[in-house]
């Protein structure tokens, strides 16, 4: 990135946002509520996440004045852009900015159609804590990779340790099962013996499971492979 558009990208602020919501229907009195009550902590992460955003475009070779005409006319666009912003304000780590503006920049650079789809996978990714998007990523890994749940890193509460009583352990199954099934009902995941899991035979270890065409497509989008 040359050092001008980096300068243009480190200059975004809250006039930039409220000005690129005057594009969309509905955005301008959604940009007076910015002006009003945002705070510090929600600019910095909306003016981090437009930066990976702009790098995103740069990486996808798309030009903003296509970004803009899409914002005017295709309503596809406009609800991704919004939810985007949305879920850009919740985010706390730069990890999930980058992710996020890869949703959008994929979205806002395709076909209406696809636009509408890359905003559904956005919604799903959405609805995941950070475990359950952790065991998405283990479980939808490439073959080479082992797909275990030591994967999972240990401060998120995956597995059983020592010194855990019966009770917490009893805890922790059903919160992973819950989550398990959270990933099974947003599509992301299945199971590998679909008869098996509706007779609730099969286990909940990750072995179990693998990727649906919908959860490698949102992998892939996020730079996964």
């Amino acid at each position: 990135m040359d050092k001008q558009r980096l300068k243009q990208v480190e200059g975004i602020s809250r006039t930039g946002i409220k000005a690129i919501l005057q594009l969309v229907p509905g955005g301008g009195a959604l940009a007076e509520i910015i002006g009003h009550v945002w705070t510090d902590p929600a600019q910095r992460r909306i003016e981090s996440f437009l930066k990976q955003f702009e790098v995103e475009l740069e990486r996808l070779r798309v030009d903003l004045a296509v970004v803009q005409d899409r914002l005017k006319s295709s309503e596809p666009a406009q609800v991704l852009f919004l939810d985007a912003l949305n879920a850009a304000v919740r985010l706390t780590s730069e990890k999930g900015r980058k992710q996020l503006a890869c949703f959008l920049a994929s979205g806002l650079s395709a076909t209406d159609r696809e636009t509408a789809d890359i905003a559904f996978l956005l919604r799903g990714w959405t609805e995941l804590d950070d475990v359950e998007k952790a065991i998405f990523w283990s479980i939808s890994a490439p073959m080479t990779h082992a797909r275990t749940e030591s994967w999972i890193p240990e401060e998120l509460g995956i597995g059983y340790f020592g010194g855990e009583t019966h009770d917490l352990r009893m805890k922790k199954d059903v919160i992973h099962r819950s989550r398990m099934e959270h990933l099974v009902r947003l599509g992301l995941l299945r199971a590998r013996d679909e008869k098996g899991w509706q007779e609730h035979k099969i286990g909940y270890q990750f072995s179990n499971f693998i990727a649906t065409n919908i959860g490698l497509d949102l992998r892939m989008l996020l730079g996964g492979g």
